[in-house]
């Protein structure tokens, strides 16, 4: 996951949105640079983060990274645009082609320089960093007291009722009747479960190093699945970059 300036652009977006890591608030907010020539983009990288409080398993790991490439680089969308995505270690890939140093490496023996090559190139390389920061995941319970409610449903009964025959006598009948009865239903008090995700999108010039589209989706759910929920979001900011 490339670190390039990113806690400046998170500081950045943090600022602009006003969101607080981890809480499950519902927000859908989107920005975007106006005039800006989104058609000069062609090549953008792709640089996942998570935040530390938003504790994801080894399992819901590897179910963001199939969400990440399915949305985008696999999704059909795309080939009506000019957008085209790589991964860091594609990126890294590509610095070693050029370099002759072996990236994967360096950055387990000097993360100095590793991280001062990544800088160097990545703008000859790409035309913007697309930051993608899973920044809320998990359940809320939530206390529901204990309550009431009354109402009122007609209930069919059999009674007798006294009439007279065909010879004039009085005798007794069953018949049936509606007669409103009212009832009360209590609910006790309970814990509900709310699942709640939130992803922030930071896209970058790669060139100026300038903040061009932001977009902010922070979801909430009762008897959700978050991981289902990120998905979800995932897609949806694809399909919002999409059509920049």
């Amino acid at each position: 996951m490339l670190r390039w300036r990113c806690k400046a652009l998170m500081t950045t977006v943090l600022l602009l949105f006003s969101l607080t890591v981890c809480q499950a608030e519902e927000r859908k907010d989107e920005w975007k640079k106006p005039d800006f020539n989104f058609r000069g983009i062609r090549t953008i990288l792709i640089n996942t983060s998570i935040d530390p409080q938003a504790e994801l398993d080894e399992f819901s790991l590897r179910r963001l990274e199939t969400f990440y490439a399915q949305a985008f680089f696999q999704e059909e969308r795309w080939e009506k645009t000019n957008f085209r995505f790589i991964t860091s270690n594609q990126l890294k890939e590509r610095i070693s082609n050029i370099t002759g140093v072996n990236m994967q490496q360096l950055e387990r023996e000097d993360q100095a320089r590793h991280q001062a090559e990544l800088e160097r190139f990545t703008p000859g390389i790409v035309d913007a960093v697309l930051h993608s920061s899973v920044t809320a995941f998990g359940y809320d319970q939530r206390f529901v007291p204990e309550a009431s409610r009354t109402y009122k449903e007609q209930e069919e009964k059999e009674v007798e009722v006294d009439v007279r025959d065909s010879t004039g006598k009085w005798v007794k009948k069953k018949v049936k009747v509606k007669q409103p009865v009212r009832r009360t239903v209590t609910t006790p008090a309970h814990y509900d479960t709310y699942g709640n995700a939130g992803v922030t999108y930071i896209l970058v010039d790669a060139k100026t190093n300038e903040t061009v589209w932001m977009l902010l989706d922070i979801r909430e759910a009762r008897n959700k699945d978050p991981l289902a929920m990120t998905g979800r979001i995932i897609n949806r900011a694809a399909e919002r970059l999409s059509k920049l």
